[in-house]
């Protein structure tokens, strides 16, 4: 059975149908990666899975159980954790509070330490409010606010865009460790070369509608798909740096 499972659903924002009849399945200790053009419905698809955005039709299963038209906090509950692009730390909280606050309403919270053994740099900065942290550990708190509540998965929203090389290569092997400690990660990300380099399989969405899914060693065979949905001129780049 697999962990997280979407059945032809659609949304609307307002009268605008946002998301087509859009199907996927997440296996347990995978990390899937959305890929699109902007405004091709990546983040309206976390959303949706997520309980952030209302579904008109369609099916959401986590774990075997319908989530769809339960209330975020609910499925948050139930092991699925969405971190937005928007980060949403509390700046006026320090990070240890804002790591406690997250814990509160986890089913089984993990320890602070243990979240401090993955991000070294927040246990230097647990005193300091997340208004005085860089954009780069703010998105680290936004990330470990997942793990504490010890997430079956996690939905992470652009979290590289805008943050320095040396960040996101400590996020992304933060990502890959998490997947090998069985957690399941599904990730949408602007960077092609990074999303296939990171992601065991990937989707790829147009207008909200699913137009591939499969490997992402069979996306990178796939220069059409790429240069059609991801943008000229990266399928090249995809062919001769790909992982």
């Amino acid at each position: 059975m697999s962990l997280l499972e979407a059945k032809s659903i659609n949304s609307f924002y307002g009268d605008s149908h946002i998301l087509f009849d859009v199907s996927m399945t997440i296996g347990r200790n995978e990390v899937v990666a959305l890929l699109g053009r902007n405004g091709a419905g990546k983040t309206t698809t976390l959303r949706a899975l997520s309980g952030v955005v209302s579904t008109s039709s369609g099916s959401i299963s986590l774990n075997g159980k319908a989530i769809e038209g339960l209330q975020p906090y609910e499925i948050a509950r139930l092991g699925l954790q969405l971190v937005p692009e928007e980060r949403c730390v509390f700046t006026s909280l320090t990070v240890r509070q804002n790591l406690e606050l997250a814990a509160m309403s986890a089913p089984a919270a993990l320890p602070v330490q243990d979240v401090f053994n993955i991000f070294p740099r927040l246990k230097e900065r647990q005193n300091h409010k997340g208004g005085e942290l860089s954009g780069g550990e703010q998105q680290m708190v936004a990330i470990a606010r997942a793990i504490i509540r010890d997430a079956q998965i996690i939905l992470l929203d652009e979290p590289f865009e805008g943050l320095a090389p040396v960040i996101v290569r400590d996020l992304v092997n933060v990502c890959k460790s998490l997947a090998e400690d069985g957690r399941t990660i599904v990730i949408v990300e602007q960077n092609v070369l990074l999303a296939l380099a990171l992601a065991d399989r990937c989707y790829v969405l147009n207008n909200g509608h699913v137009v591939f899914q499969g490997a992402s060693a069979q996306l990178r065979d796939e220069p059409f798909v790429i240069r059609r949905y991801l943008g000229v001129g990266i399928a090249p780049d995809v062919e001769r740096s790909g992982p």
